[in-house]
C-alpha cells in the first residue's frame, strides 16, 4: 500500500501541474509531456493495483480499457497541437476511447452477469447530452456529430453498466467513476464543438477524466 499510496500522491501532483499548463498554455509541449506523464502514472498505479489485489477476477477487458483510454487520451492531446493533422488525431482518439468503453462494458457485464436494465438506463441519458448538445448550437460537421454520437452511445451503456455494477455490488466509486468519466467527456465536446472554454471547462475536463481513472483503478483494490 506505501508504494500506491505514494504513487497517488505523486499523480495527483502531476495532475495539478497538468490542469495549471491547460489553463495557462494548453498548447505548449510540457503540457502534452505533462499529459503523458499523468497518464502513465495510472497505469502504473493499476500495475500495483494489481499486485494488491489477489481475488480470481478476470481482468483482462479492464486491462485493455486502461490502455485504449491511455492512448485515445495521447491522440487527442496531440489533436491540440496538430496543424495539418486534427481531425486524423481526432478520428483516431475518438475510435480508441470508444473501443475502451466497450471493454469496461464487457468487463462489468462479464463480472455481473448481462444486465438489460443498462438499456432502459443508456438510452435517456443519449437523449439528455444530444439535447443539450443542440442547445449549445453547436457548429459540428455531419460526420464528426456521427462519430461523437456513435461514441455518447457506448459512454452512456459503459455509465449505465458501472451504475447498476455498483448498486448490486454496494462499489459506490465505480458509480462515482463512471459519472466523472460522462461529465469530462460531456465538457470535452463543448470545448471543442462549440469552441467556448475557460478555467472551469478546462478543469471539469482535466481532473474529472484523471479522477475517473484513478477511481476505476482504486476500485478493484477494494
Amino acid at each position: 500500500m506505501f508504494y500506491f499510496d505514494l504513487l497517488t500522491i505523486i499523480y495527483l501532483a502531476s495532475l495539478g501541474y497538468l490542469t495549471h499548463l491547460s489553463i495557462v498554455n494548453p498548447k505548449t509541449t510540457k503540457r502534452l509531456i505533462f499529459k503523458i506523464i499523468t497518464s502513465l502514472l495510472f497505469i502504473v498505479e493499476y500495475i500495483i493495483a494489481r499486485f494488491i489485489n489477489t481475488s480470481s477476477t478476470n481482468f483482462t477487458e479492464f486491462t485493455i480499457a486502461l490502455i485504449l483510454a491511455f492512448l485515445g487520451d495521447i491522440l487527442l492531446g496531440f489533436y491540440n497541437h496538430s496543424k495539418t493533422s486534427k481531425i486524423i488525431f481526432f478520428y483516431l482518439g475518438t475510435a480508441l476511447f470508444f473501443a475502451a468503453q466497450v471493454f469496461y462494458i464487457l468487463f462489468y457485464i462479464g463480472n455481473n452477469g448481462f444486465m438489460f436494465n443498462s438499456f432502459y438506463i443508456g438510452i435517456p441519458i443519449i437523449g439528455v447530452i444530444g439535447a443539450i448538445l443542440l442547445l449549445e448550437k453547436m457548429e459540428v460537421k455531419k460526420n464528426i456529430m456521427i462519430a461523437g454520437g456513435v461514441y455518447s452511445l457506448a459512454l452512456s451503456f459503459m455509465f449505465a453498466t458501472t451504475f447498476i455494477y455498483s448498486i448490486k455490488n454496494q462499489m459506490p466509486l465505480i458509480f462515482i467513476a463512471g459519472l466523472m468519466f460522462v461529465i469530462s467527456d460531456f465538457t470535452l465536446s463543448v470545448k471543442y464543438f462549440s469552441k467556448k472554454t475557460g478555467p472551469l471547462l478546462i478543469i471539469s475536463t482535466t481532473v474529472t477524466y484523471y479522477i475517473a481513472q484513478y477511481l476505476f483503478i482504486l476500485s478493484i483494490m477494494i
